[in-house]
């Protein structure tokens, strides 16, 4: 059962969001089962098929290693424009109120990552960039998001990344720009295996 409705580009690199109440699963950062069961989201984001569309989708990519996690709630981006899939208050003449709003709100786990290379945009070796995954805690409520690829404290990623100022970063079509390692400059994911010699191409 839908908790609220679908809301439209919730946070960074999201399309929308549905949060579904109570299932069984294990929530990001507690380390183990919730007794009581953990709250399921629904999660859709944009489709790239390729590297090189991950690429052109990004304005930063990195390679780090995830050093701490907390948990966050992000808002959704300010309604414009006459598409009423993208923005629900187009043509009535009418604003969110500061009560919808607070419904509209996605819990997010933040990740802080250690960068050690940067393959592109602004970010330097040695300094700290934060992403954000969909789920986490909010209202002492745990959520977790169906079918998503867990993100580990003390590993190190190949990231694609949607920055946008003031934000955690997001990553590019959800799992489709988390590329996990697998061997020393190589990254794997549910698209295949990059080298960190080439991040536009799949081997």
């Amino acid at each position: 059962m839908s908790v609220n409705s679908r809301t439209p580009v919730v946070g960074v690199g999201l399309l929308s969001v549905v949060l579904l109440v109570a299932g069984c699963g294990t929530a990001r950062g507690t380390g183990g089962e919730i007794a009581g069961g953990v709250n399921e989201i629904a999660a859709d984001y944009p489709v790239y098929k390729t590297a090189e569309k991950l690429v052109d989708a990004s304005n930063l990519i990195i390679e780090g290693e995830v050093q701490n996690s907390r948990y966050d709630v992000m808002y959704p981006m300010p309604f414009s424009g006459d598409d009423p899939e993208l923005n629900p208050y187009a043509g009535t003449g009418n604003e969110p109120s500061d009560r919808e709003i607070a419904d509209m709100r996605v819990p997010v786990t933040v990740y802080s990552v250690l960068v050690t290379k940067v393959h592109e945009g602004s970010a330097t070796p040695g300094g700290m960039v934060e992403i954000h995954r969909t789920g986490g805690e909010m209202s002492g409520e745990q959520y977790v998001e169906l079918g998503a690829a867990d993100v580990e404290l003390g590993k190190s990623y190949l990231l694609y990344l949607d920055q946008v100022d003031g934000h955690p970063a997001g990553i590019v079509g959800g799992d489709a720009g988390l590329f996990e390692e697998v061997a020393e400059g190589t990254f794997s994911s549910a698209m295949g295996e990059i080298e960190s010699s080439d991040v536009r191409t799949l081997k």
